[in-house]
């Protein structure tokens, strides 16, 4: 597949499955890589998971797992990284952090914390670069909430964007240096 086809070309890769919310898990993944591998350039964290519900139906466990990969996870990946040299650190945020959309008070609460955090790196003289993405189609969470969310984005006046376009808007954020696109 891709990694096959990247390491073909000369690309290291190592592959972990973690929890990035649990820092002794993320923690043992970067001794791993400390010892096996060439020093580490850079890093982009799209986890995200989402458990939508109107507010007054949450409950503390709903918050807890939608908050725990974005804001636990990108706070490892800060401490465990800010000592490197690294080239880019992009984290992937929402336009549901500054939309908020109904039934997602749990997913915006989670993005605002990403929101900050590249902030805070940047005024730390860190890089980052946080991206509030808006609809992707068919991929990802776009895909685990089918064609009834989507629909949903259409009639708001929301286009979504394919997988190509994403990378390819990503590539532009990064070469300009914004912190916050």
């Amino acid at each position: 597949g891709a990694l096959s086809e990247l390491q073909s070309q000369g690309v290291q890769i190592l592959s972990a499955r973690v929890d990035v919310s649990r820092e002794e898990e993320l923690a043992s993944v970067f001794e791993q890589m400390k010892r096996s591998m060439p020093p580490l350039r850079g890093v982009i964290h799209v986890a995200g998971v989402f458990d939508d519900r109107v507010l007054l139906r949450h409950d503390w466990d709903r918050f807890a797992g939608v908050l725990a990969p974005k804001v636990e996870g990108s706070w490892n990946l800060h401490c465990l990284t800010r000592d490197l040299p690294l080239d880019f650190f992009v984290l992937f945020s929402s336009g549901a952090s500054f939309l908020a959309p109904v039934g997602l008070g749990n997913y915006t609460a989670a993005n605002c914390f990403v929101d900050g955090l590249g902030h805070y790196r940047k005024r730390a003289g860190l890089p980052a670069l946080v991206v509030n993405w808006g609809p992707w189609a068919k991929v990802g969470m776009a895909e685990a909430v089918g064609d009834r969310r989507e629909e949903q984005w259409t009639r708001a006046g929301f286009g979504t964007m394919t997988a190509g376009e994403g990378l390819e808007a990503l590539g532009r954020l990064l070469r300009q240096g914004s912190t916050q696109a």
